[in-house]
């Protein structure tokens, strides 16, 4: 297990798009014994998700229609408790009881049981690796896991910044966001601009696009991010 670590280590680096992160997800879960991996990282406010990864490219369709905000914030709550127990946690059907919500959600994604590692930055919570499955994995093969999880939550954010390298708003798309940083609504943003709300709402998509966020609410963060603003 030391020699995959060693190997993702020697590589992060060069996982320099979104399928390649995907891959080597995939890779770290096989590895492991774990059927898939998924990435989770949290908006700012933890009330969101910001961006997915995901190592099981069946189930990659599913996650829009499934993580409405109730199951996003159950979701978060039940990964704060297990950043506060342990820096590896496993679980099971029992560890979404008290949230129906996210227990119909774990099982229509598939994950209701597996290995969660929490991802905290500055000491807040950033995010999950969640690995699928229930192999028998020992408390040094979790080690390693730990780290293993770091390093693809750290390729992906690397991955994602690459894939917004060179990339640039048209007039039109900047000011659409920067009304829409500013707090107006897509009506308002449409009547200043004078065009349909159907146009801002494309322009809005396109830009969510390119960035591969979620949201006008992470996009318009990885925009001021990037410094695009």
């Amino acid at each position: 297990m030391l020699e995959l670590v060693q190997s993702l280590l020697e590589s992060a680096r060069g996982l320099a798009a979104r399928s390649n992160v995907e891959l080597a997800l995939q890779s770290v879960a096989g590895e492991y014994g774990f059927r898939s991996a998924i990435i989770l990282e949290y908006g700012p406010t933890l009330k969101t998700i910001a961006s997915v990864v995901d190592s099981d490219p069946c189930r990659r369709p599913k996650w829009t229609a499934t993580l409405d905000t109730h199951v996003v914030v159950g979701c978060v709550a039940l990964t704060s408790a297990l950043a506060k127990r342990a820096p590896v946690s496993r679980f099971d059907a029992s560890y979404f009881a008290e949230d129906p919500h996210c227990l119909q959600a774990a099982e229509e994604l598939d994950v209701l049981e597996g290995v969660a590692v929490p991802i905290l930055h500055h000491a807040k919570l950033s995010g999950v690796v969640k690995f699928a499955g229930a192999p028998s994995v020992s408390e040094a093969g979790l080690v390693t896991l730990h780290t293993a999880a770091h390093l693809m939550y750290s390729a992906w954010q690397n991955a994602r910044d690459n894939d917004a390298k060179g990339f640039r708003l048209t007039p039109r798309e900047k000011q659409v966001m920067q009304l829409t940083a500013q707090g107006h609504t897509t009506p308002e943003t449409a009547s200043i601009l004078g065009m349909s709300e159907r146009t801002v709402n494309q322009h809005t998509e396109n830009v969510a696009g390119k960035l591969g966020t979620r949201n006008r609410v992470h996009t318009v963060a990885s925009l001021v991010r990037l410094n695009l603003m």
